[in-house]
């Protein structure tokens, strides 16, 4: 099959798995481009395009890249099969879903985006929360699920939520229920640090929180909460992420999109401007501060 033109190509989230995953070899083996293009006799162009994926990939590649950075059969076969996947997703279908397939997480997905439109309905997105309250929303879920939870990495938290004050910035913006920001997670402490660092955060530029009124009754997403993903590429087109107990489900197809991008655009007009949205959050830590009794 010949690789799509450049203007028109768009890479699917399974076709970036598998230009990250060529990527990260690349780095661990250590080895330069014209090294790779060397041993391999792989061009330093199409290595490029590769690892940006900015054409599709052929699954051989993957296995011959494989070979040259030194990659354990069973980690390069699970690339293999995401390449699969990517380019015929009918034959993967054929070859069985019990085969090894290297697939993708919100938090690597979330790390290319440009900005982030959000409806958080019961529990504060992850770019903005602060550790404590992180470890009480991960304690709190069901033993079986939090056994196959990631742990906590800080250093990549902090990483991301730096992103919020880089040039050009992460943008996000954030619609959430008023209830989700009097609910002490974690404790009345935790919930008030929480409040303080978003806070900081709304204040930025590049960040935008609006939060649904109290008394609001039913509302368009109600009970879906959504998060839109933007990228700067123009080959990466937007994809929601519904949050789950299984990690979640990707919508990537335009007919797919669109009730998401509309719930949005009618939720910002329903919810609080910014101004009166930060004096919420204010009268809500003063709360959460206040000792009992008081």
């Amino acid at each position: 099959m010949k690789a799509a033109h450049y203007d028109d190509f768009r890479a699917s989230l399974q076709l970036r798995v598998v230009s990250r995953g060529l990527s990260r070899w690349r780095q661990e083996s250590r080895l330069t481009g014209a090294e790779v293009s060397r041993r391999g006799g792989f061009s330093q162009s199409k290595i490029s395009k590769l690892e940006n994926a900015t054409q599709t990939i052929n699954p051989p590649d993957v296995i011959a890249l494989g070979l040259v950075y030194g990659v354990p059969e069973k980690e390069r076969d699970a690339l293999f099969h995401a390449a699969v996947r990517a380019r015929d997703p009918r034959m993967w279908e054929a070859m069985g879903r019990d085969l090894p397939c290297a697939g993708w997480n919100y938090a690597e997905v979330a790390a290319e985006a440009a900005e982030l439109r959000i409806l958080a309905a019961d529990v504060l997105p992850p770019i903005l929360r602060t550790q404590e309250y992180a470890l009480a929303v991960t304690s709190a879920q069901a033993i079986t699920l939090a056994e196959h939870l990631p742990p906590f990495d800080a250093d990549r938290h902090r990483q991301h939520q730096a992103r919020l004050r880089e040039d050009p910035p992460l943008r996000v913006h954030l619609i959430v229920g008023e209830s989700v920001l009097r609910r002490p997670t974690g404790g009345r402490r935790v919930m008030a640090d929480q409040l303080v660092r978003l806070q900081a955060l709304a204040e930025l530029p590049s960040v935008t929180v609006q939060v649904l009124p109290p008394g609001l009754g039913a509302y368009p997403g109600m009970g879906t909460p959504f998060t839109i993903l933007s990228f700067v590429e123009e080959r990466f087109d937007d994809v929601v992420h519904l949050g789950q107990l299984d990690g979640g489900r990707w919508l990537e197809s335009i007919r797919e999109l669109a009730p998401y991008r509309e719930t949005f655009a009618k939720l910002t007009s329903i919810a609080m401007d910014r101004g009166r949205s930060l004096d919420v959050i204010t009268e809500l830590l003063d709360t959460m501060t206040e000792r009992p009794g008081e």
